[in-house]
């Protein structure tokens, strides 16, 4: 079980990001400019927030605080507030969703999955995951606002008339 938890932790938000690429390969030139700048625009943001919210929120880590051992080997040391392998993991999940609504949801479930990893590794509280996912969330706004999907239009038939 710890094995799955470590793997959780460590490495599965890799996986949404995998899911991002097969994503924006699968999509014609339009779409795949809007998931490029959409993801770019929102990670910028995303960077900037957990930077500002470390600051505001600094919080020591759960297996420190405790003084018990993380699942981990090598566990960070540094700010715990927010979960920054959960930003990503749900910054990465709504891009998606916004694009393929299976594979949205797929990476969802993964970023949340991420974030209970976390915890239970004992390098991150519940309370940094949840801001985690309200930072992917402002995040994504601003991107969506500046990069909204402008349906191409089709060509309309002449029938004969020019």
């Amino acid at each position: 079980m710890n094995t799955l938890i470590v793997f959780g932790a460590r490495y599965l938000f890799i996986v949404p990001m995998l899911i991002l690429i097969y994503t924006w390969w699968t999509q014609n030139s339009h779409i795949r400019w809007l998931i490029l700048m959409r993801t770019l625009i929102a990670a910028l943001v995303a960077v900037l927030l957990v930077y500002f919210a470390g600051d505001l929120f600094p919080e020591v880590r759960p297996y420190i605080t405790n003084h018990t051992q993380a699942l981990l080997t090598n566990p960070p040391s540094d700010n715990s507030f927010p979960s920054d392998h959960s930003v990503v993991s749900f910054v990465i999940a709504l891009i998606v969703l916004q694009f393929s609504y299976p594979l949205g949801a797929i990476s969802l479930i993964i970023a949340g999955l991420v974030g209970y990893s976390r915890v239970v590794a004992g390098v991150h509280y519940p309370v940094d995951v949840f801001g985690a996912i309200v930072i992917a969330v402002i995040s994504v706004e601003p991107a969506n606002l500046l990069f909204p999907y402008i349906r191409p239009k089709k060509e309309e038939p002449n029938n004969g008339i020019t």
